[in-house]
């Protein structure tokens, strides 16, 4: 597991491993604690789904994802990420505990958008995203 934080200012998706036997790597994110109304921080790491270990067992997050042009920005490490949109920020809300983190895994942060190649690659593995997770969440907003 390979966790990406830099000081720089711009958020940069550091390239996913191409599949090996065996394995499928994608991101997740941890979400960090925190009250309702408090800053969504996360953190963001590689990790191969099909491997049995704590940090490969996660939440998927279905979700609408709403207007395109609404957005909000969160903390992604030491970074903001201000690509998502406000149906998600209000989903991560929702679905953050005030004490504990929780391993999500939300296509609009765990897939590099800008990367098409990247993004066909792991729309082609959702099945198996959603088939790995210990809880599908379903959020309509």
């Amino acid at each position: 597991i390979k966790k990406m934080n830099s000081p720089r200012n711009a958020f940069s998706y550091q390239p996913l491993s191409k599949s090996s036997r065996g394995g499928f790597e994608t991101r997740l994110i941890y979400l960090h604690p925190g009250g309702f109304n408090d800053c969504i921080y996360c953190t963001i790491y590689h990790a191969n789904i099909l491997e049995k270990q704590p940090q490969t067992e996660y939440t998927a997050l279905s979700y609408v994802w709403g207007d395109a042009t609404q957005t909000q920005s969160i903390q992604l490490g030491y970074h903001q990420l201000p690509t998502i949109t406000t149906n998600l920020e209000r989903a991560l809300r929702h679905l953050r505990d005030r004490t504990s983190e929780r391993i999500l895994w939300v296509d609009a942060i765990c897939i590099n958008q800008s990367d098409w190649e990247e993004r066909l690659s792991q729309v082609e593995q959702m099945s198996s995203v959603y088939e790995k997770a210990v809880e599908v969440r379903i959020w309509l907003g």
